[in-house]
């Protein structure tokens, strides 16, 4: 189940929006194929962050908790650990640059790494059924 998200060709944007709506509001930690994590968060909740609810898309997040350094947020530093107002495109460069989203992972509970990821898969999979006996 770990890779399902990337077999499926899911759009990042789109993963989050729905992690976005989903009851705990807060993203579990990105964890990309070479095991870079960072957590991106974006909601009413952060100060730092620019969605736009009309159109479901998130323009800009707040980025926090690097497992390492990240060139592509050098531009972004403000004197501490946590990058405000990073333009969307450019945490989809850094998930390609580090090979992709493998899995999110709950920092308040690491084995749980999957959790998020079936709940969002059930859930779409619920919609297309809905979908299906409307038509």
């Amino acid at each position: 189940m770990q890779n399902q998200m990337v077999r499926a060709n899911i759009p990042l944007n789109t993963i989050l929006w729905n992690l976005l709506l989903s009851s705990e509001r807060i993203i579990p930690h990105l964890v990309c194929m070479d095991g870079f994590k960072m957590s991106v968060q974006m909601n009413g909740n952060f100060h730092y962050s620019q969605i736009d609810v009309h159109a479901k898309q998130i323009i800009s997040c707040e980025i926090a908790l690097l497992s390492q350094h990240e060139d592509l947020l050098n531009d972004y530093v403000d004197g501490n650990d946590v990058f405000s107002y990073i333009p969307f495109e450019v945490v989809e460069k850094i998930v390609e640059k580090h090979g992709g989203l493998s899995h999110f992972e709950a920092p308040y509970a690491p084995d749980k790494k999957d959790v998020v990821l079936q709940i969002y898969i059930l859930d779409k999979s619920k919609e297309e059924d809905s979908n299906e006996k409307n038509n």
